[in-house]
Formats: C-alpha cells, structure tokens, sequence
C-alpha cells in the first residue's frame, strides 16, 4: 500500500514537473500601460479589434503610432500601419511587462487616460465605417492632424486642429467611376448612409466634409496618376 503511494505521487509530481506553464497570449496584455523605460513612446493601449489585435501609442499626449500585435512564444511583434514592424521578447510580471530582459519595461496603467481622444472609439466608428467598402485597401492608416471650421456664432467660424486618424486608398477610374465626380458622389451618399450630414463649410476643391454629432470626416480625391485617384480619409472627434 506504502508503494502505491509513493508511486502515485512520484506520478503527480513528474506530472506536474512535465506541464509547461501558460503562455502568453495577445489577451494577456489586452490594457493600457504607462512606459517606465526605454520605449519610443509614454503609452500604449493593447485592444482587441475585427481582424485580430491591435494597438496605439501615444507620445506627447498624441498619437504616435497605430497597428496590429501578436504575441507568440514570449515574442510580441508590433506591425505599425507605417509599414515598420518590431519584435521584443516579453515577459509579465504581476503589472509590469518586460521586454528585452529589462531594456523596456510598462506598467499597467489604471485610470482613464485624458489624452486619447476617444481614440478607441474612433478607431471603432472608422472601421463600421470602411466595411461598406469592402472593394478598396485601406491598410495605409495612420494618426493625422488636420484643420476643421467650427460654428462658434450663428454666422461665425474659427479653424480648430483635430487629431485623428487618416486613411489612404487608390480609387481606378472606370465602370461606374469614370471621372472623380462620380467617386465623390458615390462616396458622399454611403458617409450619408452612416448617418452623417454634409458640412460644407469644411468643403473645399476636391474636397467634401461630413459631421455626425462630434465625429467629422473629411474625403479628399487627388489625381496622382492616369485613370487612378488617390483617396484620403481623415476621422476625428471635436471635442
């Protein structure tokens, strides 16, 4: 009887020893975090989001950059939305996360940030937003400061800067796109399907404006080569 259990607890414990402990995964940094150290911005916010995982830094209370994570195998890749990407080796420890063995290290950030903006659910509304057209590329995203005329009198309006969020779109002319008209308008009549309303006091040449409560977009089409526009879309909230 003695032997069955010392066999049986030589089991548990080999057992035991053989279990490789949790990984990481992308929902174990899902948060905010403030960098304490060696990072190229002050913080970031880890999120879940439609086509996988991404997430935002922000430097000087700004924006500083946007796009998609992975953590596999200890390793956390940062794809940002300007085409760079990096890797750090990861490592959490109760609220800190290490990266490189301690050349970055974050710590879990509680309270609300003043700063974001309402970036969360910017990038949100942007992405109901862009999945009615489901025919364009808009993987160019990126933040972006751009002027708005505000109503600060019944006849009266001041410039304000928002920063927000911008995406970048080729547009072939042809079929029901034959000239840039037709791409504003069809564009014009799906923002307004959204719920937006135009705004043309923030129109301008190649350029419409559209607000739906605090959310403004801006559409702007250019010709940078023959039979193929450029689409610009910038997003942001007035505060």
């Amino acid at each position: 009887m003695k032997s069955l259990v010392v066999i049986s607890l030589l089991t548990i414990l080999t057992f035991s020893c053989n279990q490789e402990p949790a990984g990481l995964t992308e929902k174990s940094i899902i948060g905010s975090w403030e960098c304490v150290l060696g990072c190229d911005a002050e913080f970031y916010i880890f999120s879940k989001s439609k086509n996988g995982y991404s997430y935002i830094s922000y430097k000087n209370e700004k924006i500083f950059k946007t796009g998609d994570y992975q953590l596999t195998d200890s390793v956390l890749a940062l794809s940002s939305a300007d085409g760079t990407s990096k890797n750090f080796l990861v490592e959490l420890r109760n609220d800190s996360l290490i990266l490189e063995k301690g050349t970055h290290i974050l710590k879990q950030y509680i309270e609300k940030t003043d700063f974001s903006n309402h970036t969360e659910e910017l990038i949100v509304g942007m992405e109901d937003f862009l999945a009615v057209f489901p025919n364009f590329d808009f993987a160019d995203q990126r933040p972006v400061d751009f002027t708005y005329q505000v109503r600060v009198f019944e006849d009266q309006y001041e410039p304000i800067n928002i920063e927000g969020i911008g995406v970048i779109t080729n547009v072939p002319l042809g079929g029901d796109f034959i000239t840039a008209d037709d791409v504003m308008k069809s564009i014009a009549n799906v923002i307004r399907e959204q719920g937006f309303t135009p705004d043309p006091q923030n129109d301008s040449k190649n350029c419409r404006a559209f607000m739906n409560e605090n959310m403004v977009v801006i559409v702007h089409l250019s010709e940078n080569e023959p039979n193929k526009l450029s689409m610009e879309i910038n997003f942001g909230f007035i505060d």
